[in-house]
């Protein structure tokens, strides 16, 4: 089977790569490419497959978390034919069953069920189902994957799943109502993007904020009433007087979403009505290549004081709940919650990992599609 790898030079020389290329990450120079692999094995009469289905993947993509994993074991390869397969997010097609599966049947198309903290089913592991998404055949617990929306083409479903569900995930957790103001960090990533698609459809006024202000318009026009661009490593965002203006004309926000929360969290806070809640889902700075981190840390004791005095809530939030995924399903099916996508690939490996990790002009998911 195949597999999009990261390789070590020593496979390079072997010629056991096709179509293998380099890009840079983090000032580390890595190279990938197409790698043959054996195919797992799956025997419907083995009691230890009986709930387990054989999957061929027909698209997938990678994220921030596969940016770092991926990085990390290039940086640890303690040799020269090392490989490291890629991905968290797939689309795929059934192609055969356990005698006790019972949802699923040959010939269905299904993406991920990344299920946190309880994956639904005993003894099987909770959260994302692979982190070598790209591997062209898997087998996988029925519990780690559902079936996708009618209307859902591969290209959308392969960058569907994460997203999907931690957004939903969120704003079950904010139950917020029709009017209320909500500020989206990192608009532009793909977590934020699916959020904002569904604070849209709710009736929630959304606004955006930056680092770098690019997507305007795009953002507009997927229902962002407002971007503000500003330097995480600046002074305090509320000093601002445009911000200033928004605080006093409405009272801040009713909550935040904030995908990184080491950039955002101390700017975001004071933006924040009476009561108003803080979500994150995660953290800029996960390579695990040392470098300055240029932005303004959170002053634990500040923070806290305010967050106290207004009765604010920092929540924590970890992808979803199967049901969180189901809903996000529903949303797209009922053509409420749109899957952006930046581009689909299937020749270049090396292109399609520089635009998924590195291409500050990306907007949506990028996709690799199996030929």
């Amino acid at each position: 089977m195949r597999a999009l790898a990261l390789v070590g030079p020593g496979l390079l020389r072997e010629g056991v790569v096709e179509r293998h290329g380099t890009f840079q990450l983090d000032g580390q120079t890595l190279s990938c490419g197409i790698l043959q692999r054996p195919r797992p094995p799956f025997d419907p009469a083995n009691p230890a497959q009986a709930e387990q289905v054989l999957l061929r993947v027909l698209a997938f993509s990678v994220n921030f978390r596969d940016r770092a994993l991926g990085l990390r074991a290039a940086l640890r390869a303690p040799q020269e034919d090392w490989s490291y397969a890629l991905g968290s997010e797939f689309c795929a097609r059934v192609e055969a069953v356990g005698p006790a599966v019972r949802w699923l049947v040959p010939g269905q198309i299904v993406i991920g069920n990344g299920a946190w903290p309880e994956s639904g089913a005993a003894g099987v592991a909770a959260g994302i189902p692979t982190n070598h998404a790209s591997r062209e055949w898997h087998v996988l617990h029925q519990a780690k994957v559902l079936p996708v929306p009618h209307s859902m083409a591969p290209p959308a479903a392969a960058g569907f799943s994460l997203g999907g569900q931690t957004a939903a995930s969120m704003l079950r957790r904010l139950a917020l109502a029709p009017g209320e103001r909500v500020l989206v960090t990192a608009p532009t990533s793909n977590t934020a993007l699916f959020a904002i698609g569904m604070l849209h459809a709710a009736g929630v006024v959304v606004d955006g904020l930056s680092s770098r202000g690019q997507h305007a318009e795009r953002l507009v026009s997927l229902g962002v009433r407002h971007l503000l661009a500003h330097d995480p490593a600046g002074a305090p965002l509320e000093e601002r007087a445009e911000v200033r203006a928004l605080l006093a004309a409405e009272g801040g926000y009713h909550a935040v979403i904030d995908p990184f929360s080491d950039l955002w969290l101390a700017h975001t806070i004071p933006l924040l009505r009476p009561g108003g809640r803080y979500i994150t889902c995660g953290i800029e700075n996960q390579s695990p290549v040392p470098r300055e981190v240029a932005h303004r840390r959170p002053a634990t004791g500040a923070v806290m004081t305010r967050v106290m005095m207004l009765n604010l809530s920092i929540i924590g939030n970890c992808i979803g709940q199967t049901e969180d995924l189901q809903w996000a399903s529903a949303e797209h099916e009922s053509g409420r919650l749109p899957v952006v996508i930046d581009s689909v690939h299937d020749a270049d490996p090396a292109a399609f990992l520089e635009r998924s990790f590195v291409d500050p002009a990306r907007f949506g998911k990028v996709i690799w599609a199996w030929r």
